[in-house]
């Protein structure tokens, strides 16, 4: 049963000045709750010694990813403002273009062949785009490099392989351990268009961060 620790309001009023009155009560809180717990997975395991430090780390970590986890938080209402703001202004000109309401939310999602200016600029042409960008790219450089591998990525045993070279792509990992050169080499592409993924969403409004493997 997990224990819910309770904020006393001196605590609490100390958390807020020191972030600076940037914090709600909900994130404090929130913060408060991993400190007891790590408190009490550390006498738990009897991992006591230096308490105070090892604390005091750690409450630092938590207020540094709770300051970023607030400021993503106000960035993506911002960029949702942005977002909303254009789709009410493509529906405003698909319906003045002559289009009902139910036609103008379906070119949004499907586009449209009428003669209307973002006719085009679809959800769906734009899945498209980004499909073409990282599949299409990634099949079209294997092809280019090494044909032969486009009609064995799909080998249960080619895939472990594959699996096992991606996981030492990271610091003081072996990449060649399977023995398998093609593995290897297919990991590296998979991973240069994961990273290519992860900027486009960071591009994007995310906060992914880079994952080993």
């Amino acid at each position: 049963m997990k224990i819910k620790f309770k904020m006393g309001e001196g605590c609490f009023n100390a958390a807020n000045a020191a972030s600076g009155g940037r914090l709600n009560r909900e994130d404090i809180e929130a913060a408060f709750q991993r400190m007891g717990e790590y408190k009490q997975r550390l006498q738990t395991t009897g991992d006591t010694a230096n308490m105070p430090d090892k604390l005091r780390a750690f409450a630092e970590r938590e207020a540094e990813r709770t300051k970023v986890a607030a400021a993503m938080q106000k960035r993506h209402a911002a960029l949702n403002i942005l977002v909303r703001d254009r789709l009410e202004q493509s529906i405003d000109s698909f319906v003045a273009a002559g289009m009902t309401e139910r036609q103008a939310l379906l070119a949004i999602v499907e586009g449209t062949q009428r003669g209307v200016e973002g006719g085009r600029n679809s959800i769906a042409a734009l899945t498209g785009a980004y499909e073409a960008r990282y599949l299409g790219g990634l099949l079209a450089e294997i092809q280019a490099n090494r044909p032969h591998l486009v009609h064995v990525l799909r080998d249960p045993r080619m895939d472990a392989d594959i699996l096992k070279e991606m996981s030492e792509l990271r610091e003081g990992g072996k990449p060649g351990i399977t023995g398998n050169d093609d593995a290897q080499y297919v990991a590296k592409v998979f991973a240069s268009y994961a990273e290519m993924a992860r900027s486009d969403l960071n591009s994007l409004g995310a906060s992914i961060g880079k994952l080993e493997g």
